[in-house]
């Protein structure tokens, strides 16, 4: 389980997960940005702070152009079947990609900290 800001880090491993059908199924949550960084430049008072927003990537089908299929969800109520899918794959099948899309949230983290 990753976000969308840390799985730009290391995108590359889905195309090594599927070049050896490793069978790792990626929970990603996409509220499209970099939360992480966002907070701890707000913490040094950097407001706004450039290069968080990292909206409009289609993680699946990125995941699908590096031979990992991805689906998304997008509505709460889709989870538990689409969780249900791909988790029952099988270990021969390979690596599978789920994007659940959740709601940005500019809430302070790293708390008692942030302010």
């Amino acid at each position: 389980m990753l976000g969308d800001g840390s799985a730009l880090y290391s995108v590359q491993a889905l195309w090594t997960a599927a070049r050896h059908r490793a069978p790792v199924t990626y929970l990603l949550l996409d509220n499209g940005g970099y939360g992480a960084v966002r907070a701890l430049g707000q913490r040094i008072g950097i407001t706004p702070v450039p290069g968080t927003d990292i909206s409009g990537i289609d993680f699946a089908a990125l995941a699908a152009s590096f031979g990992c299929p991805g689906s998304t969800v997008e509505r709460p109520e889709e989870l538990p079947g689409a969780l249900d899918r791909v988790l029952s794959l099988g270990p021969d099948e390979g690596p599978a990609l789920l994007r659940i899309r959740v709601p940005a949230d500019d809430s302070p983290l790293y708390a008692p900290w942030a302010g």
